[in-house]
């Protein structure tokens, strides 16, 4: 069974619906590589150590702390933290409607929302058809910490984007700022690159065909030394082509299709 992330009312002015916010994704099994004493192999312990006091220290004797300057803390009690938590409101509150697209570089993370229970589900789909193809945005209170969202239509439910601060995301001028002033590209090998680009045009992303190969490759060498058979073959590096010219040039020739050469036939006299 799905566990929810949040349960809670979904609110458009004095419309509430029950609803729960499931993940969108799975983290899966993540490869993880343990220290090791290099004499025994036997796994290396973490402990807690303080440097002034020259002991270690149990957990029961740590507190939380902010270092507002350099090498200074000041101590927050849970209680503390508890009296800023915003604990206003269990809803997923609907603000404003706005036309789609969501900016990527907003979204933080992706959840699925769903009606809670049977007596919702005629609420729920009335508002997510109503909605249509324009995106709703919101508020939503998550771990005593209020966050904007945004809600689309999907099937039968709703993606809820949690979207990143505005503070939090970089304009791409802030990066591209200290890059060279170039002149112009030249019109032969931007036709040739919009050839090659033509090359290899899909009809969309093949989202089942993305998996995560570095892992697939490091568990074949893991199999290879515990069984004892043969390591994995090196992947071979490409060489590097002296000029983007003839890496275009080499490119498309790889790239456009060989024809097919038919055998002439010499006709017979009857």
């Amino acid at each position: 069974m799905d566990r929810s992330k949040w349960r809670g009312l979904l609110k458009v002015s004095l419309v509430e619906i029950p609803v729960r916010l499931l993940a969108a994704s799975e983290s899966g099994e993540k490869i993880k590589f343990h220290r090791l004493h290099a004499v025994c192999c036997a796994r290396m312990q973490s402990k807690s150590w303080c440097g002034t006091c020259n002991e270690e220290v149990p957990h029961g004797d740590t507190v939380r702390g902010y270092e507002h300057r350099k090498g200074e803390h000041v101590v927050l009690t849970d209680e503390e933290l508890e009296t800023v938590a915003d604990n206003s409101s269990q809803a997923l509150t609907i603000t404003s409607v706005v036309h789609p697209p969501v900016d990527p570089i907003y979204i933080d993370t992706t959840g699925y929302l769903m009606p809670d229970g049977t007596a919702a589900e005629g609420a729920f789909e009335t508002l997510r058809v109503a909605l249509g193809l324009r995106i709703a945005v919101g508020t939503l209170v998550l771990r005593g910490a209020s966050t904007r969202v945004a809600l689309e239509g999907r099937d039968r439910g709703f993606l809820v984007y949690q979207l990143r601060p505005h503070t939090q995301v970089r304009a791409i001028a802030e990066v591209s700022r200290s890059r060279p002033s170039v002149g112009a590209p030249g019109a032969g090998e931007v036709a040739m690159a919009r050839k090659l680009f033509t090359s290899i045009v899909a009809r969309a992303i093949d989202y089942a065909d993305i998996k995560d190969e570095h892992a697939v490759r490091v568990m074949a060498l893991v199999a290879a030394k515990v069984t004892g058979k043969a390591m994995p073959a090196a992947a071979t590096k490409k060489p590097v082509v002296s000029s983007l010219h003839a890496a275009l040039a080499q490119s498309l020739a790889a790239a456009r299709p060989r024809p097919t050469v038919v055998p002439h036939r010499k006709t017979v006299a009857s």
